[in-house]
């Protein structure tokens, strides 16, 4: 029986995990720090030998699977319930003092722990929540590269407008998109507008985005340039529900104390990509 080191993949795993471990701590939602201990000492990097190392590792990780699948509900309602206790403190006057520097660590975490896990099912919304721990100035342009704008039928009814008064010189347009209430309502609407305009998934009032539509010509034709520019930040009074099954909320407000208050940093996000241009109405 003999202790040996496993790869650098485990030891960064691991690294994380305790990171993990000691915010759910500091947030004081003390069931999923211990479910995190556990997955710790799964990734545990060390071994004794190689065959146990893979058994006890792959045995671990479905008991914590079960284990998570059966109490994801009490997991979230911990963390619901310490961001509704925070809340709570800072409705009365001066709310910035009520906020302990520990509390401040813990809402800070939330927000990095938001964005990566939105990260996979709106991509868009992750990397924007995540931008807002990166200190910069508040007129700061971040640029982002991607197609799912294109998926908006607001925007879609601007661009076939663009094309069909395109005539083959450069031109440039430029538009605020606006998003109904009834448009809100919609779910895949909806998603898009929250994505472009803020972390929100809500349907209180969304703020608007400045459309940019240039035609540029290039050695293979002319193309189209879009750009869709937005304020990126936390509003004082909106609530965010992330999930509905189960049900994340997030008080907006908690980390717009944290913008006062520089822990996290609003920025402009600009949302950018190229189609070719034709004057068929159609990309």
């Amino acid at each position: 029986m003999y202790i040996k080191l496993v790869s650098l993949p485990f030891w960064l795993v691991f690294s994380v995990l305790v990171l993990a471990v000691l915010w759910l701590l500091v947030f004081e939602a003390f069931y999923s720090a211990l479910l995190f201990t556990g997955l710790c000492v799964i990734v545990l990097p060390y071994h004794f030998s190689q065959h146990k190392h893979i058994l006890s590792r792959l045995l671990g990780l479905f008991l914590m699977f079960t284990l998570l699948v059966f109490t994801h509900h009490y997991a979230v309602g911990e963390v619901n319930t310490r961001v509704r206790q925070l809340a709570q403190l800072t409705e009365s006057s001066a709310p910035l003092s009520k906020l302990t520097w520990r509390d401040k660590v813990g809402l800070y975490g939330l927000n990095i722990a938001t964005g990566l896990i939105t990260l996979p099912f709106a991509p868009k919304i992750g990397m924007e929540t995540l931008w807002l721990a990166i200190p910069g100035d508040e007129s700061k342009v971040r640029v982002f590269r991607s197609d799912k704008l294109l998926d908006s039928k607001n925007i879609q009814a601007e661009i076939t407008a663009f094309k069909r008064a395109f005539q083959q010189r450069a031109m440039t347009v430029n538009r605020t998109i606006h998003w109904s209430p009834r448009e809100r309502l919609v779910k895949s609407e909806k998603h898009k507008a929250a994505s472009l305009t803020s972390s929100s998934l809500t349907n209180s009032v969304l703020p608007n985005c400045h459309l940019t539509l240039t035609a540029q010509q290039s050695h293979q034709g002319w193309v189209l340039n879009i750009s869709v520019r937005t304020k990126v930040g936390y509003r004082e009074h909106l609530q965010t529900v992330l999930f509905s099954r189960p049900q994340v909320i997030m008080q907006e407000r908690l980390w717009w104390l944290l913008q006062q208050d520089k822990w996290l940093y609003p920025y402009i996000a600009d949302w950018q990509t190229q189609i070719p241009l034709t004057t068929e109405g159609k990309t």
